[in-house]
């Protein structure tokens, strides 16, 4: 082969690998696959809870109704034997349950030479003057429970009174008895009465 034709040759391969070196080499990026989406789970509310509240401190004691005429005559009877005794110290545990709250019962209620000296809550504390003060006041002595009690005997139903066999000082006071949890219903209970020196 002429050696001008060879070199044509060599130039013309050359130039062909020189062609193919400048391809646009650039790749193309294949996309990720999108992962799956988990469908969200609805929110469910829990099923409703049902709470029994239960009265384990109200009384619920058969229930006796007098006339009003043999109320009279018990009141009578046993204001008779209280002043009796002659009692002038003492103290005692009041509670009062009716349509309303009262806090840290029973109030221990002292009384000496027939007049109300204090009146403190289970927690130590005094009542205080106030809606509390007033109601419970009207039962803070021994005469002060009889003088209740001949005031709501004209007036109010289903009175049902229970007495000290001893001393005669009453030891509950039914008011409005047609039904506890009434609101013009009151129930007072009177606990460790005690004679004071």
């Amino acid at each position: 082969m002429p050696a001008r034709l060879g070199s044509v040759v060599l130039v013309s391969l050359a130039l062909a690998v020189s062609a193919c070196g400048s391809e646009d080499k650039t790749a193309t990026a294949t996309p990720s696959p999108t992962p799956p989406v988990t469908p969200a789970t609805p929110y469910v509310s829990p099923a409703p809870q049902t709470v029994t509240v239960t009265y384990t401190n109200r009384p619920t004691p058969s229930i006796t109704y007098k006339s009003q005429s043999d109320l009279l005559s018990d009141l009578g009877l046993n204001r008779a034997k209280w002043n009796a005794a002659g009692i002038t110290d003492y103290q005692f545990g009041f509670t009062l349950r009716c349509f309303c709250f009262y806090e840290n019962q029973p109030t221990t209620m002292l009384v000496r030479n027939g007049e109300s000296v204090s009146m403190t809550d289970t927690t130590g504390a005094p009542v205080t003057p106030g809606p509390t003060y007033d109601d419970f006041s009207r039962y803070s002595t021994v005469e002060r429970m009889f003088q209740q009690i001949d005031t709501e005997l004209p007036e109010a139903s289903g009175v049902v009174v229970t007495y000290d066999e001893q001393y005669g000082f009453p030891t509950e006071i039914l008011i409005g008895a047609h039904g506890y949890g009434t609101d013009s219903g009151s129930n007072v209970t009177i606990s460790q009465f005690e004679v004071l020196q």
